[in-house]
């Protein structure tokens, strides 16, 4: 009878040594996961300001369509975390403006790989030269292109 009551004793020791060991594990989870999405918010205000005039030049455009974007949107990847530079959440299309810096071999060969895993997430990817950009009209006729595309595969 001794024996039974220390061995419920221990066993009930042990599992509120679990419970709190548990409980420890979920509140340290909590924190890193509010710490990572504090990072992606923080960074993504960074790229905000950062912003290029083609890239507001776009935005501006798909204002005046009546079209809703989001800036900087974060796209996680299993391998990475991308930022979007315009996302249109209608269309799941991304629209990323390439200034002169994305003209070298090696950021042409970055950029495909960064819109090929973005593609396998699910999402169409427009690349847009600063050129395109500053005209409402390239960029209404890109628009088209990926929507029109889009449908055809729906």
């Amino acid at each position: 009878m001794q024996m039974d009551i220390q061995m419920h004793c221990t066993h009930f020791i042990l599992f509120i040594f679990l419970c709190f060991a548990l409980y420890y594990y979920y509140i340290v989870i909590l924190i890193i996961i509010t710490q990572m999405k504090n990072f992606k918010e923080q960074r993504r205000l960074e790229l905000l300001a950062k912003s290029t005039q083609a890239e507001r030049a776009v935005c501006v455009t798909l204002q005046r369509l009546g079209i809703p974007y989001v800036q900087q949107f974060p796209i996680s990847t299993p391998k990475r975390l991308y930022y979007a530079d315009i996302y249109i959440p209608i269309f799941r299309l991304v629209i990323e403006v390439d200034g002169a810096y994305h003209q070298g071999v090696t950021q042409k060969r970055l950029d495909c790989n960064r819109s090929a895993n973005i593609r396998r997430m699910g999402y169409a990817v427009c690349r847009l030269s600063n050129r395109d950009a500053y005209s409402a009209e390239s960029v209404k006729r890109k628009l088209r292109r990926y929507t029109s595309k889009r449908r055809k595969e729906s």
